[in-house]
Order: structure tokens, then sequence, then C-alpha cells
């Protein structure tokens, strides 16, 4: 960077025999006679090359009229560069000194003199108190003339900048320029450090079937121990074009991951500083066709640059974004042909194979089946772990159960990887997925009222009911293949059978109907005499329809056998008996009865 001191245009009205009387190669270049906002000792004095050439400094001196300091100099100072002398030890300031040495400088002022190695005066500060400096807010005294002799009192001024990255042994910021320029720079700006961030991952699937929600995964590659990503921008060929500018200071690290959620908020936002960070973006999902993604540093500055560069098409790809690439390709961010996602499924992402690898084509990047959201796209998976309940009512002479595949609890299937990596179900009764009731002895519910088919059926994870004919065969192998999107699959099966009054017997689903409550009750109910109010509800019924036997539960007793109960041929058909005749009773009559046994008994 090129120096220039505040009064350089000095220059411009001195003569030739003035300069070459006064002009002076090492200079005395800034004091802090008053320390620092940490300690007043903290004192620290800055010597200036202004020549061309290194310059030797061993075996001269700085020192000061009263002997206080007296320091003998060592080393050599660059061409147009700083040497830096901290008093006593180099906590003085953040910066690491040239030389340290002893010995106070006065804050009523000090005659100091610079003596090359012959003795021979080559700068001095002016008699007197100290012309310059602010020990009030410790503000130190600079060389704003250094081709004239420093005894000269416009030579020096107080510095009145705010100070810059160099900070006092507490963590103050030094008012002055220790090491570096007194000036005032001309319309320059400190250049950004170099810093790359990369598209690691990419997921334009997650919309639909189900409200999942897209997202672009960066990764930070390289940088300083501390990055600030203001002026970020990720743009994209569509419309709307800036998926997010950040225009707040936002820190990260070299290592860390930025992720860009569509989930459609209000503003776009940092919603998460920590890694992973998080970004909420405003401008919906993105593309399923064809669409170029852009990372762009600095953006709007004079040091805006393109990070990285990706496109993905689906199909055939669109002019613009064909053009976008052709012109990405002449940039030499980008070659050849842009990603592949035809036939992605959903959750499935495009994710770098090497984050800390980048050769601008598709060959980076690989189909992850699940995704790794804010994390190293690791493509190892975990199979699902299948499970099902059965619910429902089991009745006596026709069984019609729920099967739950999946309830968002432990007791159903679940996934390590997440509940969205599960794609698809196959149930299967005795290795069918489709019957025929009168041979089968089952039947799915909904098919059964034409209102659905059995390969729609077995191929949710809920499906709505199925029938099942214990009379008929009286244990059923019900199982569930559930797999996931990486096709990892886990089959879970169960027989069912009827058990209805042997609670968890027969160790099949359908008691789940029948709680140990249920048959404490039927028990009872069934050894006992009928309840006045009980017939007085049939004598009611029977006065109304004449069907149906006063001694409700006397009749059954003396008809039925439970462990043996009468056979029925199809599912319509029940045994001759009252009680079982449902057909007897209405919606009507049912609010007559004390129990409503109908959930056992067909009613």
């Amino acid at each position: 960077m090129t120096r220039k001191f505040l009064s350089f245009f000095v220059l411009i009205i001195l003569s030739t025999e003035i300069l070459a009387d006064n002009s002076v190669s090492i200079v005395i270049s800034e004091i802090a006679w008053m320390g620092t906002v940490s300690s007043y000792t903290d004192e620290w004095i800055e010597l200036y090359n202004s020549t061309d050439q290194d310059i030797n400094i061993t075996g001269w001196y700085l020192r000061a009229d009263d002997g206080t300091p007296d320091i003998e100099l060592s080393g050599t100072i660059p061409a147009q560069d700083y040497f830096l002398l901290e008093r006593t030890d180099d906590t003085t300031t953040s910066l690491t000194a040239n030389q340290i040495y002893t010995g106070g400088l006065g804050n009523d002022g000090e005659l100091l003199r610079l003596l090359d190695s012959s003795n021979q005066e080559i700068d001095r500060t002016p008699e007197g108190d100290w012309i310059a400096g602010n020990n009030e807010e410790k503000r130190t005294m600079i060389r704003s003339v250094p081709i004239q002799s420093g005894a000269e009192t416009d030579s020096w001024e107080t510095y009145e900048g705010e100070g810059g990255d160099v900070l006092d042994s507490e963590g103050n910021v030094i008012l002055g320029t220790p090491q570096a320029s007194n000036m005032e720079e001309e319309n320059e700006e400190k250049t950004p450090p170099q810093i790359e961030i990369l598209i690691s991952e990419i997921s334009p699937s997650r919309r639909d079937p189900q409200p999942s929600i897209d997202f672009i995964e960066l990764f930070v590659l390289s940088g300083p121990a501390e990055i600030n990503l203001i002026n970020l921008e990720v743009k994209r060929k569509t419309s709307p074009r800036t998926i997010i500018k950040v225009e707040q200071d936002f820190i990260v690290e070299v290592g860390d991951f930025i992720v860009l959620n569509f989930n459609d908020s209000e503003i776009s936002q940092i919603t998460s500083n920590n890694n992973p960070h998080q970004i909420s973006v405003s401008s919906g999902g993105l593309s399923t066709g064809s669409e170029t993604l852009e990372v762009i540093l600095h953006a709007d500055t004079q040091w805006e640059i393109s990070s990285d560069f990706v496109c993905y098409q689906a199909g055939d790809i669109s002019q613009g974004v064909r053009e976008a690439r052709d012109n990405a390709i002449e940039q030499g961010i980008w070659q050849g042909d842009c990603l592949d996602i035809d036939d992605l499924i959903h959750n499935e992402s495009l994710a770098r194979t090497e984050p800390q690898s980048d050769s601008n084509t598709l060959g980076d990047f690989f189909r992850h089946f699940n995704g790794s959201i804010g994390v190293a796209n690791n493509p190892q998976n975990s199979p699902p772990a299948t499970k099902f309940i059965v619910q429902g009512g089991a009745r006596i002479y026709t069984t019609s159960l729920n099967l739950t595949g999946l309830d968002g609890t432990s007791l159903t299937t679940t996934d390590p990887d997440g509940e969205h990596d599960l794609l698809s179900w196959q149930w299967l009764i005795n290795n069918q997925s489709c019957s025929n009731y009168e041979l089968d002895g089952w039947e799915w519910g909904k098919v059964r009222s034409g209102n659905s088919t059995c390969v729609e059926e077995s191929t949710r994870s809920n499906p709505d009911r199925i029938y099942f004919n214990f009379d008929q065969f009286p244990t059923f192998q019900v199982s569930l293949t559930a797999t996931d999107y990486s096709g990892s699959s886990n089959t879970y099966t169960e027989n069912v059978d009827r058990d209805p009054f042997n609670i968890g017997g027969g160790g099949g689903s359908a008691p789940n109907a029948f709680t140990p409550a249920l048959k404490k009750w039927l028990t009872k109910e069934l050894n006992a005499e009928p309840k006045q109010k009980e017939l007085a509800a049939i004598q009611q019924i029977s006065q109304r329809k004449n069907k149906v036997s006063l001694d409700f539960f006397t009749e059954f007793l003396a008809h039925a056998d439970l462990n043996n109960l009468p056979p029925v041929n199809n599912s319509s058909s029940t045994p001759k008996l009252p009680l079982f005749q449902k057909e007897r009773f209405t919606k009507e009559d049912k609010k007559y009865l004390a129990k409503n046994i109908g959930l056992v008994f067909d009613f």
C-alpha cells in the first residue's frame, strides 16, 4: 500500500535547498508519551525509514537529554517501514515490538535525539513541553511532515482518528498508528481477506409430494480465523434473482455450514448464527426444472467476486439457464453440462462428494437419497424399524380390525434417519396383498365397500380396516414391509387370531379389542340373572316387535358354548339365537339396553 503523510503537499512549496539541508532518512514518527488506557506506563515510540533502502540501526541511540530513556538500538528498518519500541515488555500493544526498552517519558515534555553509530544527530523532537498528544484521551503525538526536521513544531500533530485494529494490554483500542502510516489513505479501502464458499448441497424436490422445505447448503472452505460474510449474496437465474443478500455482520469460521431454508418466511433473515448457520428465505422454493445458483462475495463492492457456481436441469435446459451456464464457462467458474435432476425422488438432494474439492463440474456431486442438512454429506443409511399394531373391535362371529403401521410413536414403524425417509409400505395377509373373502377368509374393508382397490389398501401405512373370518381360519399371518428412500427395507410379522375371551392367551393381536375389564364384565353378565331394567327394556322391545326373548342371558347361555361357538359360512349369516340376530335391534332399540353388548355380538 502506498503511504502518504497528511502534509505531503508541503513538498510542493519546499525548495531544493531546504530538502537537501533538512530531509532525514530515519525519523521519530510517533510517540505515546501518555501511555495507554490500560496503563500510563505502557509507553511506546515509533521510528520510520522514509528511504527506498533498508537501514541497519544497530549501534544507534534514541536518547533523552535528561538521560531517561537512553536506548541503544539494534536491528534493521526495511525501506519505507516502521520500527516499534515498547517500554518494559511486549504487552504494551497487541503488535509484536521490534525492540523493548526501559525508562519512562516525562509528561511535561522530553527532548529526544536520534543518533547514528557515529553519534551524529539524525532527528529530534522540539524542546520544551510536548507540542502534541492528548493525555486525557490517550491520543498519540504523530509526525505529519517526515521530510523536515522533527525539531520543527509544525512537523507534529495530535492523532485525531478513531484507531484501528491495534489494542492495548486490556483490549482497548489504541488511539494512534503503531507500525502503520500516520496518513489518511486517499480513496483506498482495506482489501478484504480471501474467502472461498462452496455450494455443498441442493435439494429442490422437498415440496412435493409432502410439504417439506427446499434448501441450499453452503460450506466455508477457506478464509481467516474469523470471517465476516457481510455482503454475501446467493443468486439464481429465475425470478426473484436474489435468494438472499446479507447486509449485516455475519461471522462464520472455516468448516462451518450455512443452510438456506425456503420456508416462505415474511422476510429473509439469519435465524441462527451457530454452526450450522440458518438463514430463512422468503422467496419460495427452488425450481424443479432448470436453474443456476451462484455464490457472490462482497456483492456490490469493488471486490465483488463469484465464489461458486452450479447449474442443474430436468429434461431440456431453458434458454436463460443455458446462456447463464455458457457465460459461467467463459468466466472459468463452470465446465460442461449441468447436473441432471430427472427422476429426483422426494427428499433426495444433490450433494458435493468432497467439500474440500471443486472441479466446477457435475462430477463434484452425487445423489444423496436422504440429504444431510447442515452436516457432512455422508450417504450412510439406517433401515426402517418396522412394527405395527392392530386395533378395532374383534367380534365373536365377524371381526374387523384396523392395521396401523405409522402413528409417530415407537409402537409403530420408525426410521433412525427420520420419518421423512419412509418411502413405501406393503401389507401381506397370509402372503397375499389381495384376497377373495369366500376362499381366503379376509378382505380389505374399502375393497368390500368399493371405495378402493386392494393394491391401494395394501400399500398404505394405515389401511382403513380389514375383515377376518376367524371361523374359517383361526389364525392369520399379517406382515408389513417398510422401505426407505435408499431402498433399505425391514419386515415385521405377527400372527393374529380371534381369542376374544382368553385375553392374551393366544399371543395374537385381536385381543386388543377385548380388554380385561370387558372380559370381566362379560363373565359377570353372562353368568348372572338379568337385571330388572334389562328385562324391562327387552319387554318393551318385545312388545313392539314380538321377536326377542324375555330372558335375555338365560337363553343365550342355554344355547351357546363360548368354547365351541357355532360356525358361520359367510359374513352375513348369524347364529339362530335371538341374542345374535342384530336385525332385531335398531339404533333406537339399543339405547334401552344397559350395556352395548353389540360391541362384541355384532349389533
